[in-house]
């Protein structure tokens, strides 16, 4: 028997996460068509590499958990996508 995971985010349809680096005016397309039906996702979580930029701010108005992985709190960023 196979444990099933509750959905988070916004729509119905393979999870799918959104990764972004600025004001995320792509991510509000994504968002506009998953929410009018016409885009079949289960958007389930933003990653930015930028903590407080715009397209955060739009993620969680939407409802979406949202995550930040800030290299500059890391290192470099080379070395942090080794590890």
């Amino acid at each position: 028997m196979s444990a099933t995971r509750a959905p988070t985010g916004i729509g119905k349809g393979p999870r799918t996460l959104v990764m972004i680096s600025g004001g995320g005016t792509n991510l509000q397309a994504i968002i506009n068509e998953t929410l009018a039906g016409e885009l079949p996702i289960n958007l389930f979580a933003v990653v930015s590499d930028r903590p407080g930029v715009l397209g955060l701010d739009r993620a969680e108005k939407a409802g979406i958990p949202t995550h930040v992985i800030d290299y500059r709190a890391i290192g470099e960023r080379e070395s942090a996508e080794q590890e």
